[in-house]
């Protein structure tokens, strides 16, 4: 199985402009302010070595997952250090996981981790880490239906899993696509230009799931729709193109 996915959590525009309450896990996801939770890897180490709390293994994993992601880089890794440090964030969140069992970010960020780690291992380890990150993802998404944040990750992360090996993302794709397209329709002013990038996100999961489903004029009718400034534009007309065919 391919590597499932590069994550681009949409966060951050998001996390900064929404008007809502939201837990002090979703307040911990920002690049900028994640890249200073620690100074180095010794900081790391000396803060859990005494370290009992969820919050402060999340903050850790976090950091981990984020140099794995790319996103931020204090410890001054390579890209080759991402196997490591993806397996060092999952270490941390199923530790969360133990103590904090009712925060469903927490559930998210491990069920990401999991879905990253599909890029090294045998099929089989990528097979066994693919459901553990769809059960975590799902199960994040069943504590908090209505959580943008959630829905998000969610979308982005299944919009990469082969619908050959995981049928369910036919499913929770466009219903978290249409989650999220009625949910910036009626809050249009939380989300502001972002809501262009996201509207492409989820106008191109629709597509693609269109596409697996043999549904051609849909996917066309979908694909058409992605902002060509977005992310996902190059994967759109890319994907364009085998429709036509």
């Amino acid at each position: 199985m391919k590597c499932l996915y590069a994550m681009i959590l949409g966060f951050l525009v998001v996390l900064a402009g929404f008007g809502e309450d939201l837990s002090v896990y979703e307040t911990l996801l920002v690049p900028v302010d994640v890249a200073k939770f620690f100074s180095g890897q010794k900081d790391v180490d000396a803060f859990l070595a005494t370290n009992t709390s969820a919050l402060g293994f999340y903050k850790a994993g976090v950091f981990y997952l984020y140099h794995a992601y790319g996103l931020v880089n204090t410890l001054g890794v390579s890209q080759k250090d991402a196997k490591k440090m993806v397996q060092k964030a999952i270490q941390l969140f199923e530790k969360v996981e133990t103590l904090e069992s009712k925060e469903p970010m927490v559930f998210s960020m491990l069920g990401g981790a999991y879905l990253f780690s599909c890029q090294w291992g045998t099929p089989l380890d990528k097979m066994r880490n693919g459901r553990k990150g769809v059960f975590y993802m799902d199960k994040a998404v069943m504590m908090s239906p209505t959580n943008p944040r959630i829905r998000e990750q969610r979308l982005r992360s299944y919009i990469n899993l082969p619908p050959q090996y995981f049928p369910n993302m036919l499913k929770s794709v466009p219903e978290d696509a249409d989650f999220l397209l009625k949910d910036m329709a009626e809050r249009s002013a939380l989300y502001g230009q972002y809501g262009k990038e996201l509207s492409s996100v989820c106008y191109y999961g629709k597509g693609l799931v269109a596409y697996y489903q043999k549904e051609k004029e849909k996917a066309k009718e979908f694909l058409k729709k992605v902002d060509g400034a977005s992310s996902m534009y190059e994967n759109a007309q890319k994907l364009l193109k085998e429709v036509e065919k």
